[in-house]
């Protein structure tokens, strides 16, 4: 912070003050000069005619104001005053903005009494379904009782059958080999011809 306030007062800065002061100097004789003229105006205001000019000025003023509606139509091309936007805004697009946003809220009325109505619709059809499935499933879970009794009834079963059939296969087997040595038998036999 200290050296850019030192760089102020170095030897460079010194055409920088000219001009600031030079720019004060003109100020202050514009400030005379508009007071010198403010002066004059008020003293020339003062006179006789002076009151004249300003009474006939003051009458213009107010005859425009007083006439400016007709003045306006005719420079159509003059901007609005505040008052005259402001009016547009409350006379046109406030109400138009009203009836838009009764509309929208009647469209959405709509739309949601319609949602309602799909709702229910749709909450029957999955009634409907959910009492179809449920039967169903009451259905499968009857059959996958029923496959497991039988299932029990099998694994109960299936001991004695095995032993069944090891006994049947191990009889089989047996008379599998008598044959086998009854044929080799008979080949052998020299009494059968050939």
């Amino acid at each position: 912070m200290r050296r850019p306030f030192l760089s102020l007062f170095r030897m460079r800065s010194i055409p920088a003050w000219a001009v600031f002061l030079w720019a004060v100097a003109e100020q202050l004789e514009r400030i005379e000069w508009v007071n010198d003229k403010r002066r004059q105006l008020w003293e020339a205001a003062v006179t006789p005619a002076g009151g004249l000019i300003a009474l006939g000025c003051s009458i213009l003023w107010l005859t425009a104001l007083f006439f400016w509606p007709e003045i306006k139509r005719i420079f159509p091309r003059l901007p609005k005053s505040l008052d005259e936007r402001i009016g547009d805004i409350e006379d046109t697009t406030i109400p138009g903005l009203a009836s838009q946003c009764s509309d929208l809220n009647r469209r959405i009325d709509e739309l949601i009494s319609r949602l309602a109505n799909q709702t229910n619709e749709t909450r029957g059809k999955i009634d409907v379904l959910s009492l179809g499935l449920n039967d169903r499933l009451d259905q499968q879970k009857l059959w996958i009782r029923e496959l497991e009794e039988r299932e029990k009834a099998v694994e109960m079963a299936l001991p004695v059958t095995t032993k069944k059939l090891e006994f049947l296969s191990d009889q089989h087997g047996e008379f599998v080999r008598n044959l086998d040595s009854r044929l080799a038998r008979l080949e052998n036999d020299p009494r059968l011809p050939v």
